[in-house]
């Protein structure tokens, strides 16, 4: 029964010191410490010229945005790609896409994610999908991150009447990411991401290499390859690579 009072009485104390201290910070014109918030971001432009017995122009434009604010990370990204050989268009495709995550504990986080995909080329007039699921950073240090995420999601797949009805489908993802800050002006990145559903499957492997050059501006070069199982088209490629190099803009 003593050891009883005592711990009451301690943690009567505890608390009103708490209170005292929360009340002095206010008549001091002070608040509780809220969370962290913080912008950061990256503008990519890269393109090619070729003249000659073959001709060439090609622009690439990427931008990811994210923001931080406690526990929550969303992240915005964007690409634009077009390409012709002086006569026609060979390559075009603009991308917007989003992503939420929450911390749940150390390690673990949930999200949810749309992508609108818009690529002239792929045999889709576009493709709509979202998504929620879980991740977990099996790695976490300064050098070094490796994490993976996994979960459903649903696609709505617009094609050409000519080629055949609208695509609705429940899909399953998974994503590996991994990135290796190799010094103070270098790091590895690579995405590997998988779609599967009943009628197809995706793969898209991404992996960069970036060099700060300043403070704020950074080269990259990066190899982008995206397989997909059946096309909606039997004459298109199930294989599309892509490999740019770019300047990088920072903040």
């Amino acid at each position: 029964m003593t050891n009883f009072k005592t711990s009451a009485l301690a943690a009567l104390m505890i608390a009103g010191s708490a209170a005292s201290a929360a009340a002095q910070m206010q008549m001091n014109g002070q608040a509780p410490a809220a969370p962290q918030r913080q912008w950061i971001g990256e503008f990519a432009a890269g393109g090619a010229y070729a003249n000659g017995n073959t001709e060439r122009r090609q622009l690439d434009l990427d931008a990811k945005v994210t923001y931080r604010a406690g526990r929550v990370q969303d992240t915005y990204k964007a690409l634009f790609e077009l390409a012709d050989n002086g006569a026609i268009t060979i390559a075009q495709r603009w991308m917007v896409g989003a992503q939420s995550n929450i911390d749940i504990m150390d390690g673990l986080y949930g999200f949810g994610f749309i992508n609108y995909d818009d690529d002239r080329f792929s045999g889709y007039n576009y493709e709509l999908d979202g998504g929620v699921g879980a991740g977990y950073r099996i790695i976490r240090t300064d050098a070094i991150l490796l994490a993976i995420e996994a979960g459903p999601g649903y696609r709505y797949s617009k094609v050409p009447v000519l080629i055949g009805p609208v695509q609705k489908k429940l899909f399953g993802r998974g994503i590996i990411n991994f990135e290796w800050i190799i010094s103070d002006t270098a790091k590895i990145e690579n995405q590997f991401a998988v779609w599967w559903d009943s009628d197809r499957s995706k793969i898209e492997d991404t992996i960069a290499i970036t060099s700060k050059l300043t403070r704020s501006f950074s080269g990259r070069f990066s190899i982008n390859v995206r397989r997909n199982s059946d096309p909606p088209a039997p004459t298109l490629n199930k294989t599309d690579t892509l490999a740019k190099v770019a300047l990088i803009y920072s903040f």
